[in-house]
């Protein structure tokens, strides 16, 4: 089954239980919203030949992720100048494990999720919390209206010989994720923020909330500027996309190429440096293939290791989910028949370009 085959049927039950599990679940924090975000997540992190049917996720990688989710929410949320900065709570009681467990990191040393990756605890960590896990939101994701609905995973989890845990995903609905991507995060990181601040304000944490949504999900807050001379010298100073000098660093932006509207998580080899123009032409837009091309030359093989070796320290570092998620985005444009850009006021039909065929895995 792939998702150009999915069932109709299938697709609107999809729909269906994802906008249940936001009206019919019982949320006392936001572990299940995390959750649901991380196997969206996963679902287009998984180049489409890793899977049939159905998908094997381990307990490790959904932990693993959720860590990745929450990693700058465990930062203080300041709302003013005048106010005093507080980390904002994840559940209505004490706060979430998780964040504590972050906060603990950070407090050691480990900087960024990409470092703590790298680190030698990391397992242990993630073991750590695999109780917290398991028994919340694994478990209890699909409790709608009280009763278990087991629609996207059975709970009856598989173990492998090592004693390690798993979901595994059932027929079509890995599919289903990555059709609905966009949908499944819009719901999810909305009843999220819901949430988070329905929380805080009872906590008297929060009196007004203009830019919670932005804090929890919002790259506008990483600098990005250690990224930038590295791509600037790989590059010859030139712009990515119409490959002219770079007068000034002022005129130059990292730009995320797989736009960061379509997956708002920060990986090395999907960043390139454009003008500032160039980049606020591209906006939310695919880049034609072109540019695709010429990415897929520069970031995944000449300098693909130049890039893992001098961004690993700030970011998360792995080529191949940087082409998968590729190949997702661009996959999807041709379902719907994207339009690709080129320069400013130019663009490109995806549909029946030779050039799609590249994104077959």
């Amino acid at each position: 089954m792939t998702v150009q085959n999915l069932s109709a049927e299938l697709q609107l039950q999809f729909i269906s239980y994802i906008q249940r599990l936001v009206s019919e679940g019982e949320f006392s924090a936001t572990y299940k919203f995390a959750l649901l975000n991380a196997i969206a997540d996963i679902c287009i992190e998984t180049p489409q030949n890793g899977f049939s049917r159905k998908l094997e996720i381990p307990f490790t990688r959904i932990i693993e992720k959720m860590i990745q989710l929450y990693w700058d929410q465990a930062s203080p949320y300041n709302m003013n100048d005048s106010e005093t900065p507080n980390i904002l709570y994840q559940n209505s009681a004490s706060q979430v494990k998780i964040i504590k467990t972050i906060n603990q990191l950070k407090a050691t040393g480990t900087h960024s999720f990409s470092m703590f990756l790298r680190a030698p605890f990391r397992i242990e960590t993630v073991k750590s919390l695999f109780d917290s896990i398991k028994t919340g939101p694994i478990e209890r994701l699909q409790t709608l209206s009280g009763q278990c609905d087991a629609f996207l995973y059975p709970i009856h989890f598989k173990r492998s010989a090592s004693q390690s845990y798993s979901i595994v995903l059932n027929e079509g609905i890995a599919d289903c994720f990555r059709k609905f991507y966009d949908l499944v995060i819009h719901i999810a990181r909305n009843a999220w923020t819901k949430k988070v601040i329905s929380i805080n304000k009872k906590k008297g944490i929060l009196s007004n909330h203009p830019s919670v949504e932005a804090f929890l999900f919002s790259s506008d807050r990483k600098n990005l500027s250690s990224i930038l001379p590295v791509l600037t010298e790989i590059q010859s100073n030139k712009c990515f996309y119409c490959q002219k000098a770079v007068s000034s660093p002022d005129e130059s932006n990292v730009d995320h190429f797989i736009p960061f509207s379509r997956y708002s998580n920060d990986t090395a080899h999907n960043f390139v440096m454009a003008h500032a123009s160039c980049n606020n032409a591209k906006s939310d837009y695919l880049a034609a293939f072109e540019h695709r091309d010429r990415w897929l030359r520069q970031n995944l093989d000449t300098y693909r290791h130049v890039i893992d070796e001098e961004l690993k320290q700030h970011v998360h570092s792995e080529p191949a989910l940087s082409l998968a998620i590729s190949n997702w985005a661009y996959a999807q444009a041709n379902e719907i028949n994207a339009k690709l850009w080129i320069s400013k006021n130019e663009y490109q039909t995806i549909r029946g370009n030779p050039h799609l065929d590249m994104v077959a895995e």
